[in-house]
This record gives structure tokens, sequence and C-alpha cells, in this order.
């Protein structure tokens, strides 16, 4: 396996057993679910905490792990559109579990979770990106996500965001993932309202997302996010140039999208 352990920042993984094994969780040993140097207050967080509707909203533990993959695996994975394009594989979804992973550790992710059932309805994670970090800083086997990051990362590169608007950080809005039976709700909105509030309170100055869907573009015009640059779906390569998805309609686009708070 050709994957950095320092790639994982302090996921003391054996990745190799942890892929081959499918066993990930117990592996999983989060010295903290903070970043060092990036602590938020209390009420702060109380932006996020709290009851709506049938759902309670709390910040994700680690405890929370398991049940915050199992949720990505059966609600995101194979429903966001990017990654339906380029398929699916064990090895692909594992990698996709590391990544979810990592941006846990920004200690600036929530989830929803039903009060019935006392399931998680849905996730929120997001990351602070500063000037000179990568879009993404894990190196991935799976030809799927090799496609797919190369071709985020090359939309991703065609924003100026920190000449933009003059910043030297920004909070970058990774997964909202809401699961099946709970969609269609207004529950993705509200993730939004409280996720933009508790970084506004936090000293964030810009919010950004990539949106890859018309309806959670069209939810981010509503929030008043504008597109930076945008790539098509038809664009998307494998690893020898060759198109994934040459097919794919003009309405089938990955847009970066930017909210001034």
């Amino acid at each position: 396996m050709n994957i950095r352990e320092d790639n994982l920042i302090q996921l003391s993984v054996d990745l190799e057993r942890w892929i081959n094994s499918k066993i990930f969780v117990p592996l999983l040993h989060l010295h903290c679910l903070v970043e060092p140097g990036n602590p938020f207050k209390m009420t702060n967080v109380q932006l996020v905490e709290g009851d709506w509707k049938n759902f309670t909203f709390r910040m994700i533990s680690e405890a929370d792990i398991p049940e915050v993959c199992e949720h990505l695996r059966e609600n995101f994975y194979p429903d966001e559109p990017v990654s339906g394009k380029i398929g699916h594989s064990d090895l692909k979804f594992d990698e996709f579990d590391m990544a979810a992973c990592k941006q846990l550790s920004s200690n600036m992710c929530f989830a929803a979770f039903d009060k019935e059932t006392g399931k998680i309805a849905a996730i929120r994670t997001i990351t602070r990106r500063k000037k000179g970090d990568d879009f993404i800083s894990v190196e991935f086997v799976s030809p799927e996500m090799r496609s797919a990051i190369r071709f985020f990362t090359e939309t991703d590169n065609k924003c100026n965001i920190f000449e933009t608007f003059d910043i030297d950080e920004y909070a970058d809005l990774r997964i909202q993932c809401v699961g099946r039976q709970f969609r269609g709700k207004g529950l993705a909105t509200e993730m939004y309202t409280r996720a933009l509030a508790f970084l506004k309170q936090s000293g964030f100055l810009v919010a950004k997302s990539v949106f890859t869907s018309p309806y959670t573009r069209k939810a981010a015009s509503n929030l008043g996010f504008v597109e930076l640059a945008r790539k098509y779906f038809r664009e998307i390569t494998d690893e020898n140039g060759a198109l994934v998805c040459p097919d794919a309609g003009d309405n089938e686009f990955v847009a970066v999208m930017a909210l001034k708070l």
C-alpha cells in the first residue's frame, strides 16, 4: 500500500490491515478530535447543538465514528453524483471512510439524530482550509477515488479564493449527507443554517463548498453562495486520460461556490 501514514494526522492506523480486514473502526485511535491550536468556544457549539422538529443536533464524537461511516456508506457514497459516475469498489468505500475520518478531526463536524430511533439522520463535515493547503491531503489507491479527487482538485484549482476574498483561511464545507428517509423535510437547509451561524461566530470570513447536483446548487444560491468555478462531469478522466462519462449532460457539473460570512 503506497499511502503515507503521516497523511492520516494522528490516526494510528495500519492502513493495509484496515483495508484488507475491513474492521477499521477498532483500529482507529483518534488521539483527539481537535486540531492543535483550533479550539472553539462552547457558545459557538451551542449554535449547532439543540433540538429542531424531530431531530437533535450535536457535534460528532469519537464514539459516533462507526455509525457515521455506516450512514455515509448507505446514503452518500452510492448517491453522490460524481461517486456514481466513477463506479464503486470495496477499496473506494474504504478510502472514502478514511477521508471522512480525517475530516472529523477538525472538531467542526456535527450530525442530526432522529429522536424516535436515536440514529443519525444527517451529517455535516467541515474543515479549516489555510493558504498553501492541498484540496485533499490524503493519497488514494483505488482508481475510482483517484479519478474523483483529480477532477475535484482541477476544479478547485480554477478558483482563487484566497486572492478573491483577501483571506488566509476559510471554512470548507465538505460532506453533507441526509439519510434517504429524511430527505424533503427541510433538514438539509437547517444543517446549512446551523453550520453557517457556527462558522460566522467562530471568526471565519468565508465559507466554500463544492456542489454536484442542480438541487444542492439551487439551495446554495438561495443561501447567498456565488459560483466561482465549474467543471463538467464529461471531463472526468481515468488513470490513462480516457473520458469516464463522455455522454454526461450539460446540467451535470460540479460548481465551486463561496459565501462571504
